[in-house]
């Protein structure tokens, strides 16, 4: 049946090509703005899974290319498979060059069988026994209002809240100490950043054991004779992370531990959809789904900014050798705004914003107190000072001594 629904992905037309040349230029941003919102609609998932627009804007004026591709044929990894083989094969033929056929990788249809025989293995019934192990029913909600979040999901938009947001910046210096090394002692910038969420969660709600669901590219290398680094499709996956927390001394005590639970998960977590939704027994289908969905849904994008070709650094260097950049106007509404936010209470993402890690955490005003998120998303901004701290390098007496001496001759000239 996975078979048959991967082979009937129906296609449209192509490439449209847009003329807006006979417009002023100074109109065009907002004509291209305005049609990017018109051609977002036109997707449907029965007919339309993709469509390509070329806008021409006249002589000595560079174009835009809008993509616009549906969510179940695609994720973000494949977004940026897609834009670096694009480049390259515009930067090649620019060139006069022959373009690179891209590696090749396991296929979406190859990596759907897969799963299907994984679920039923008995490596995979191992692994449903531990999901069901765990201790889901110990977890508690951040949630005020409880009833506010089945009100959003009720598909009646009379009841549904308002979309709101709290943020929260980890201070520069810190960042950059964590940024410019990569890891702290043995742990990783993702394991640093999950064990200030985990920590930050249980300050809120009082819980020793912490929930969240945390979303994957899908991507993790874990089976032989499986890779899927290159592979475009929508292979991006929610695996739930559970944590007993308790009371550690020492933040690097605290870190192991968060890491030793988390590196226990099998593989990855990419088994645990395909037990809840493809294993052929029907009682391991319903002690997977009857695991609480988490509330809190963690998306946590990496800063790839450090990883560069030689090829990516002359661009970076050049930018005059680019063949195409992010463009200024908006590509459209992806989504309906009453509908946003409404598939989960709440989502943090994790990022780097100007050098500094960031946390934007996304709520409905219905379900949460706006203080309650902020009181967490504070927590994870202290808990990740407090943890990056603990690495920094501390000043020498001598040091310090000469840093209060300066301070006290400015003052004494201040007020004299």
């Amino acid at each position: 049946m996975l078979d048959e629904r991967i082979a009937a992905v129906p296609t449209g037309s192509v490439l449209d090509l847009v003329d807006l040349s006979q417009i002023p230029a100074k109109l065009q941003s907002a004509r291209i703005a305005h049609m990017a919102n018109e051609f977002q609609t036109t997707l449907e998932f029965s007919k339309q899974l993709y469509r390509f627009v070329r806008f021409d804007l006249g002589p000595n004026r560079a174009g835009r290319f809008l993509l616009i591709i549906h969510h179940a044929v695609f994720d973000g990894y494949s977004m940026l498979l897609m834009l670096q083989d694009l480049h390259d094969k515009v930067h090649a033929l620019g060139k006069g060059e022959i373009p690179p056929a891209p590696a090749e990788s396991t296929s979406v249809r190859e990596w759907a069988a897969f799963l299907q025989r994984y679920s039923d293995s008995p490596e995979g019934i191992r692994e449903s026994a531990y999901w069901t192990s765990l201790r889901w029913q110990d977890t508690r909600d951040l949630m005020d209002y409880p009833q506010g979040f089945l009100s959003n999901k009720s598909g009646k938009e009379a009841f549904r809240g308002t979309e709101t947001e709290v943020s929260q910046y980890v201070g520069l210096e810190h960042s950059q100490f964590l940024l410019e090394r990569g890891r702290l002692g043995s742990f990783s910038i993702s394991d640093i950043v999950l064990t200030a969420m985990a920590h930050a969660i249980a300050r809120v709600n009082g819980s020793k054991v912490v929930s969240f669901d945390l979303i994957s590219n899908g991507r993790a290398p874990v089976f032989r004779g499986i890779d899927l680094s290159r592979t475009m499709g929508w292979l991006a996956d929610n695996v739930p992370v559970l944590i007993e927390l308790e009371d550690y001394s020492g933040v690097e005590n605290k870190l192991a531990e968060f890491v030793k639970q988390f590196n226990a998960i099998p593989n990855s977590g990419v088994g645990f959809n395909a037990l809840k939704y493809l294993s052929s027994d029907e009682k391991i289908r319903e002690r997977m789904h009857a695991i609480p969905v988490p509330e809190i849904l963690v998306n946590y994008i990496p800063d790839v900014s450090g990883a560069m070709s030689p090829h990516d650094k002359e661009l970076k260097e050049r930018p005059e050798q680019l063949q195409f950049r992010v463009a200024k106007e908006s590509h459209g509404q992806t989504e309906p705004p009453a509908d946003k936010g409404l598939h989960r209470a709440s989502c943090a993402t994790i990022s780097v914003v100007k050098g500094r890690l960031s946390i934007v955490w996304n709520f409905r005003d219905n379900v949460y107190q706006k203080d309650t998120v902020a009181l967490a998303a504070s927590y994870w901004k202290e808990e990740m000072e407090q943890i990056i701290a603990h690495f920094q390098p501390r000043p020498s007496v001598a040091a310090q001594a000469r840093r209060i001496g300066r301070y006290l001759s400015s003052s004494l000239r201040k007020n004299g």
